[in-house]
């Protein structure tokens, strides 16, 4: 199975579940779910099945899906299979890199969106908001805005797409549903690399760090035709992004393609997405990887999450995502 700690459920194939004769009924859900580049995924049900790692037995609810992949483990299954575990030493280690901290997240460059001409724009009006959120939504924007992530839009435009909105823990987070213009956008098709290549283009390495982009996307700025096709409604009025947004198809393989050119000429160094990967066969080694990986973060003005990173660990059981 594939360790991933940042997913919150676990996943089955269809053709795994088959394979194994389960006599076990599929129970149907409305549940949806997207892979990594934001293509829906077609979902069976779940199945709840014992699972057993070593000495230690869990339940575990799958949701059987039709992907051609390895079983997923969630995080929180992981860590109840003893598969990995916390770590919360992560402050000390970084304070060792002081110069991160003062990155504001603007990768150089401008990414330009490259749209099909002969599909036709389409424009949505504003969703109707909880009025209870109304407040919470013109504050939220007004910070986007403040952050340089968003500005208002006054001029006619061929694209407008749906605001979204999503309250996590009592935080409120804005996104634009651009279903439609992702209809008319052309993929980079770059590869994406999985956890198993990564590890397996670092033989010998025993020594490893994690370090995690905070909101990759919208670190890559857009340039001015891309940022109008990302115009979106809201209640106050119309926004397009200057940055890359959430949800466009074409963001995962571009940013994928922007990491690897920050660290194209660092051995051992490997950027999956927003996260970057650092091995070495001995402490020093990778003490040594890790100031050029830090040096080249802080020179392309990459921000960091911090407490997502995790330092100099081993490889089992601490960085499976």
């Amino acid at each position: 199975m594939q360790i991933d700690t940042g997913a919150t459920k676990s996943l089955l194939p269809y053709k795994v579940f088959k394979d194994m004769l389960c006599d076990t009924p599929i129970t149907k859900t409305a549940r949806k779910f997207k892979s990594y580049t934001h293509h829906p995924i077609k979902v069976e049900g779940y199945v709840t099945l014992p699972t057993r790692y070593k000495n230690k037995f869990v339940d575990v609810q799958y949701y059987v899906v039709h992907v051609d992949q390895k079983p997923l483990l969630s995080g929180q299954v992981s860590e109840q299979l003893g598969l990995i575990e916390r770590i919360h030493e992560v402050a000390n280690e970084l304070d060792k890199y002081p110069e991160l901290r003062k990155t504001t997240g603007t990768l150089p460059g401008t990414y330009s969106i490259k749209i099909d001409p002969t599909v036709t724009p389409v424009v949505h009006g504003p969703r109707r908001q909880s009025k209870a959120l109304s407040a919470k939504i013109r504050t939220k924007l007004k910070e986007m805005e403040a952050d340089g992530h968003i500005t208002k839009v006054t001029e006619p435009t061929n694209w407008v797409s749906s605001m979204v909105t999503v309250v996590r823990n009592g935080k409120l987070r804005i996104c634009s549903d651009p279903k439609d213009l992702n209809k008319a956008t052309r993929r980079e098709h770059y590869p994406i690399p999985t956890v198993e290549e990564v590890v397996a283009s670092m033989p010998g390495a025993k020594v490893f760090s994690k370090i995690d982009a905070k909101s990759g996307f919208l670190q890559i700025k857009l340039d001015y035709e891309s940022s109008l096709l990302t115009t979106f409604n809201s209640p106050i009025g119309r926004y397009r992004w200057l940055r890359l947004p959430f949800g466009i198809k074409s963001a995962p393989e571009i940013y994928q393609r922007i990491m690897n050119e920050m660290l194209e000429d660092i051995d051992s160094a490997r950027a999956i997405m927003d996260d970057i990967l650092i091995a070495g066969k001995t402490p020093q080694e990778h003490d040594r990887i890790m100031r050029i990986v830090v040096e080249r973060a802080t020179e392309w003005n990459l921000k960091l999450n911090f407490d997502k990173c995790q330092v100099k660990q081993p490889l089992r059981g601490k960085l499976g995502d």
